[in-house]
């Protein structure tokens, strides 16, 4: 689950040239550890979040190993996660002395595939977007024209005019966001070089899939209403249901052992060695819940809670909206085959934050 999950990666996040990359906003360390996770440094990229957990059914939201999730704890925080993407070009040199360049193109200037005065709306004087603009599908980031692809469109120039063609880089059409970062950099063939990456905040929604670190995997069935949920006998609330009928049939005994070890650590005010073997015993865990007036067992009054340390996995609603939805939808005339999604971007694909599951 560890591969799937959406942690912090790496520390340099700010000069991170990766093309796609997540990043959760608030990750914590486990509560519960393993000598293991010690010697390999698990603890200092931390992927997941401890949440206090609660086995029961929540009127058929949670069936089928979906979960539950809190709003209130959402809104607080919990399992948001920042979407950056890089999108990069390089002005080029060509045969006979041509170029690329950096510009805002303009109709007037016989520029050909000119995407109209809205797409480039962002774009400074010098061609470029300005960082922390807001920008959605299909805003123009680094305006640029080029020559004609073919020496033989010069043919054209008796009754047009000499052209430039239009290769302006954009969002995609089914992303939006904040321009974070703006860089200007060389390639290495000396031309000018440009990188921007764009910022976007990930809010926990239904369909998003979530795991515990012993492979309890589920989506996201409902996010519920603080006042609707259960409490305990001293008020504490969950920030997630799990359906009880996810132990007996994956019998995940150590996801069992990290719920009451978790709550004793919590209560101890100190990391749990959880090692198989050769851990702390139960009888620590036992003395330490009875001694605060819980139960060894991890039932209390109205539900069974626990402290585990869950993760938020890279399979998102908003993916299979796009990949699934959308492009099954279009099936091409001639072969009978969907249209596949790079297909789509070309055709100024629009609409897909809007699509209701």
């Amino acid at each position: 689950m560890a591969k799937q999950s959406l942690g912090f990666s790496t520390p340099m996040m700010n000069t991170s040239t990766y093309v796609r990359q997540h990043f959760m906003l608030y990750p914590q360390g486990p509560i519960v550890s393993t000598r293991a996770m010690n010697l390999l440094g698990m603890e200092e990229r931390p992927a997941g979040v401890n949440c206090t957990v609660a086995v029961l059914p929540f009127d058929g939201y949670n069936i089928e190993d979906a979960i539950v999730l809190n709003r209130s704890s959402v809104d607080r925080g919990l399992f948001r996660t920042f979407f950056y993407r890089i999108y990069d070009t390089e002005a080029k040199q060509y045969p006979g002395g041509m170029r690329d360049n950096f510009e805002i193109p303009n109709a007037d200037d016989n520029v050909r595939g000119y995407k109209g005065e809205k797409a480039y709306r962002m774009l400074e004087d010098d061609g470029i977007v300005a960082t922390e603009s807001g920008v959605i599908g299909g805003d123009i980031l680094i305006g640029k024209t080029s020559p004609p692809r073919f020496m033989e469109e010069y043919k054209e120039f008796e009754t047009s005019g000499p052209y430039r063609r239009d290769t302006s880089v954009g969002v995609r059409p089914s992303e939006h966001g904040v321009v974070d970062t703006v860089v200007m950099t060389q390639s290495n063939e000396g031309g000018k070089m440009y990188k921007i990456r764009v910022r976007d905040m990930r809010i926990p929604e239904i369909g998003d899939k979530f795991a515990s670190r012993h492979g309890q995997k589920g989506v996201l069935g409902i996010l519920a209403k603080q006042e609707d949920l259960p409490y305990t006998e001293q008020g504490i609330q969950p920030d997630v249901l799990i359906n009880p009928h996810a132990f007996p049939s994956r019998m995940t005994v150590g996801m069992m052992m990290e719920s009451v070890c978790g709550k004793a650590a919590a209560l101890r005010g100190k990391q749990f060695d959880g090692s198989a073997f050769v851990g702390e015993k139960m009888d620590v865990v036992k003395d330490i819940l009875d001694k605060e007036g819980f139960k060894y067992s991890g039932k209390e009054k109205c539900m069974m809670d626990e402290l585990v340390n869950h993760l938020k996995l890279r399979h998102l609603s908003v993916w299979y909206i796009i990949k699934n939805y959308i492009t099954w939808s279009q099936i091409r005339f001639m072969q009978e085959q969907e249209v596949k999604y790079k297909c789509l971007q070309n055709n100024q694909l629009r609409v897909v934050h809007e699509v209701v599951v």
